[in-house]
């Protein structure tokens, strides 16, 4: 499909107390397909009509609602910088403000998109938007479909101790509340060689999941790629976006059990 068969809205959604800028991606003929939120990375240009991953979920036929993060884009604030900046666990601690800030916005925005476009609501996380997904999904069971690309459930920094607060927040890791996850389908995915985000806590998570998902395994996945780093070989990206659109069309619009 080409770009010329997409429609794109830039939007500013009022929910709650914040103003939400978003990218509004679908298929210009035809009905709304599902709703999928798109949450991306830390630094990144937040996707828009150029961006082939977002456009992918459109020409599959989703409704794709990509969402710009706190401090990012048109919120662009010295944050995005303090944390490029700082080193170790005081780095990690700036890097969950902005996780725990679109955490706590997603809720406002689950409610608009189900008002505008119905329902079930999916959500794909990349990276830091990982992070937020499946934090998300703690709070929020209308996260019908779950994908978390390079993502963590664990909130501790890579090395070092928490900080203070940091160690405050950690109660709030997906990794503590893998009840709330079933039966939604959730697919997770990292990289083996990902010094950033490293695979050991979504492999474990999955673990502790597994015994949840005994009436219905076939809506949990975690797919591991060996040879890739956190920026993604090419080849494995295109395996796994794959995937991921695959499951957005196996689960999206099929009812949980």
């Amino acid at each position: 499909m080409k770009r010329s068969d997409l429609a794109a809205d830039r939007l500013t959604w009022d929910v709650g107390v914040a103003r939400v800028p978003l990218c509004v991606l679908r298929r210009a003929a035809g009905d709304p397909g599902p709703p999928v939120l798109l949450l991306h990375g830390f630094s990144s240009t937040p996707p828009g009509a150029g961006d082939k991953d977002a456009s992918s979920h459109a020409a599959a036929g989703f409704t794709v609602l990509a969402v710009e993060a706190p401090h990012h884009g048109a919120r662009r604030s010295p944050l995005v910088d303090a944390v490029i900046e700082a080193q170790g666990p005081p780095a990690h601690e700036l890097f969950l403000r902005i996780v725990r800030e679109s955490v706590a916005e997603l809720p406002a925005v689950v409610d608009r998109a189900l008002r505008e476009y119905g329902g079930p609501l999916g959500v794909v996380g990349i990276s830091m938007g990982a992070y937020t997904a499946l934090a998300a999904a703690v709070i929020e069971p209308r996260l019908s479909v779950v994908v978390s690309i390079l993502g963590s459930p664990d909130w501790s920094p890579r090395q070092g101790e928490p900080t203070p607060t940091n160690r405050a927040w950690l109660a709030e890791a997906p990794m503590h509340h893998p009840e709330r996850f079933p039966p939604r389908a959730l697919f997770l995915a990292n990289a083996t060689r990902d010094v950033n985000v490293p695979p050991a806590a979504s492999r474990a998570f999955t673990a502790a999941l597994r015994p949840l998902y005994a009436d219905f395994p076939d809506r949990l996945e975690y797919r591991e790629y060996p040879d890739s780093e956190h920026f993604m070989r090419e080849v494995d990206w295109h395996d796994l976006w794959g995937r991921t659109l695959a499951w957005l069309g196996r689960f999206l619009a099929a009812p949980a059990p």
